[in-house]
Parts: structure tokens; C-alpha cells; sequence
């Protein structure tokens, strides 16, 4: 009896201890919004770009592609901006050149115009925006795998993916990059469901069909006339005029199908129209495979844009400046 009154007196304590806030100060847990508005899954049938940082700082990452992408898409909708133009612009698919890259002087940019005085300027923005009741049209979206995340993009409107990234990097190329956090880019202009590579094939080949890089009566053609048609065709083009191309596949946390199966697919897509490189091809076929998705993307200069490495771009073009100014520094001496 004594140590059952002891037991009840001790828990007597406990409560009052808690209710008085002397034990630990045990509060009640709080449960935060998450920051992703939606998953890679959720966006099929549209297209986003991908990107991989460093772990644990994605939602701040995602934050930062999406201001990014919001002012792009500004640019191409005003009409002194430079129009990135959307998915179905097949006459300037892939050119984006200097004019398209928005860099901003000293003056304009506070005297040294740093990334972190970009990126505060940005956000304001965005906090004004939010404030008058605007609603942003970039939704950062999970994928599941830790240091991948991205940012979907509505598939009618004024920019694509794939020339977005290329604005990015060249503006990394220049050294006024308005990130911090992303260290490679993926734009996906499809994505469907990863277990059926038939709508993997259907998708990539209405992409080439959309962007001007095949041609539907080949299609025709080679379904008619079948392998000696294709026979036909390849003697018919010199092998040299033939745009060359290589296939990217990176596979995360996904078992639905062998590398092998998805390389066989996309190559009946093009068929004997292009000729395989694998050091320096026109177009890379990025193919991204996450758990029950499949993404598809066709991205030029590739190689010449470290592919698409972002941070590698910020780091040469941070050595070439620091190279400048050491040789500045030495005429002066001189």
C-alpha cells in the first residue's frame, strides 16, 4: 500500500510539475506547412526542370529557381523584355544567345552587384507579389530522393525548360548567376508514367516531331516501307548533314525497367535519322527516371555547357576573374 501511494503521489507531482512548466518546459509540438506544393508524380503530362544540390538545403534551393523563373517569365511577357519563348516556338527552339542573357551593370546593380543583393531584391519582390494577392505560377515539387528536387513549369506558358536552364547558364558563364544552391540542371519538356515505356516513346517522338527535329512523313514512310525504306533513306543522306545525338539516363530509386530497355526505345524513336556521338553530340537525349516517373528532355551544346552543371560554370567563371584581376594587379606593379 505504501508503494502504490508513493507511485500515485509521485505522478501527483509530475502533473503539477508539468502544469507549472518546471519539468523540461514540455511544449506542445509544431507542425510546419511543408514547402513543396506538389510531387514530381503529380506533375505528369507537363514539365519542369530538375536540379540537384546539396542535402538539406532543397526547399531553399527550389525557392530560388522559382524567383528566377518568375522573372523570366516577366521578361517574356513585357514587351521590352527578351521573349524565351515557349515549347512551341520552332523557329528560335534553341537559340539563345547574348542578347538573350540579362546582365546588369555596376550602377544598376549597386556598385559590385553581388548574387546576394540579387537574390534579396528578388525575394522582396516575390513578398510584394504574395501581399497583393498574386500567385506564383513556378511550384517548387519534391521527388523523393534526398538533393533532388525542382520546379514545375505551367506547359503554356511564356518560357520552356530546356532554353530557361540555357539562360541560366549562360548568365553563370558571365558571373552574374541570381543562384547559390543548385549544382546541376535537368529541364524535362515531357513527363509521364515511368512502368510504360510506350508513352516514354510517344512523348519523345511527338517532342522531336513538335520541335522541327523529324519529320512526320518520315514517320509515314519508314512505317510503309519498313527496313528498306530505312536502308534507302540512310544511302540517301550523307552521314556528315546528319545531326548526331547521345542519350543521358540517370535512374533514382527506380527498378521498372533496364537501361538497356530504355536506351532501345528511345533509339527506335530516331531511327537511322541521327548519328550517335558520345563526345561532342548535337542534342543529348536527358532522360530522368525517378521512382514511378519518367522525364525527357532534348538539350543542346550539352558538352559545351558542362552539362548543365551550374556551379562548375559559377566556379570557372569566378577563376577567370580572379585570373583578370591578378593580371590588373600586376600591370599596375609594373
Amino acid at each position: 500500500m505504501a508503494d502504490k501511494s508513493n507511485g500515485s503521489t509521485k505522478r501527483a507531482s509530475r502533473r503539477g510539475d508539468e502544469k507549472s512548466g518546471s519539468i523540461g518546459e514540455r511544449k506542445r509540438p509544431r507542425y510546419q506547412s511543408s514547402p513543396w506544393s506538389s510531387s514530381l508524380s503529380a506533375v505528369r503530362n507537363g514539365q519542369a526542370i530538375l536540379f540537384t544540390c546539396d542535402v538539406g538545403r532543397e526547399a531553399k534551393a527550389a525557392k530560388e529557381l522559382s524567383i528566377v523563373l518568375e522573372r523570366y517569365a516577366e521578361d517574356a511577357r513585357s514587351p521590352s523584355g527578351r521573349p524565351l519563348g515557349g515549347a512551341s516556338d520552332k523557329d528560335q527552339a534553341f537559340t539563345v544567345g547574348a542578347e538573350n542573357v540579362i546582365l546588369a551593370s555596376g550602377d544598376e546593380a549597386g556598385g559590385e552587384g553581388t548574387i546576394r543583393d540579387t537574390l534579396e531584391q528578388e525575394i522582396a519582390e516575390l513578398k510584394e507579389k504574395t501581399k497583393s494577392g498574386a500567385r506564383s505560377t513556378m511550384v517548387p515539387i519534391e521527388t523523393g530522393c534526398r538533393g533532388t528536387c525542382g520546379v514545375s513549369i505551367p506547359k503554356d506558358g511564356p518560357i520552356s525548360p530546356v532554353k530557361a536552364c540555357i539562360r541560366m547558364l549562360e548568365e553563370a558563364k558571365t558571373g552574374q548567376s541570381s543562384t547559390r544552391g543548385i549544382i546541376k540542371l535537368m529541364p524535362l519538356e515531357r513527363i509521364c508514367f515511368g512502368g510504360n515505356l510506350e508513352a516514354l516513346k510517344r512523348e519523345a517522338r511527338d517532342l522531336l516531331l513538335e520541335k522541327g527535329l523529324i519529320v512526320e512523313n518520315e514517320e509515314h514512310a519508314e512505317k510503309a516501307t519498313g527496313q528498306m525504306g530505312l536502308e534507302s533513306e540512310r544511302k540517301a543522306v550523307d552521314s556528315s548533314s546528319r545531326p548526331t545525338y547521345m542519350v543521358s539516363l540517370c535512374r533514382r530509386n527506380y527498378a521498372a525497367h533496364s537501361r538497356d530497355e530504355i536506351f532501345k526505345t528511345l533509339g527506335d524513336v530516331i531511327g537511322g535519322r541521327w548519328k550517335v556521338d558520345l563526345t561532342c553530340p548535337d542534342y543529348v537525349l536527358l532522360v530522368e527516371a525517378i521512382k514511378g516517373t519518367i522525364g525527357f528532355g532534348i538539350c543542346p551544346r550539352f558538352i559545351e555547357l558542362k552539362k548543365y552543371n551550374l556551379r562548375q560554370l559559377q566556379d570557372q567563371a569566378r577563376k577567370e576573374d580572379q585570373a583578370l584581376q591578378g593580371k590588373i594587379r600586376a600591370g599596375k606593379r609594373e
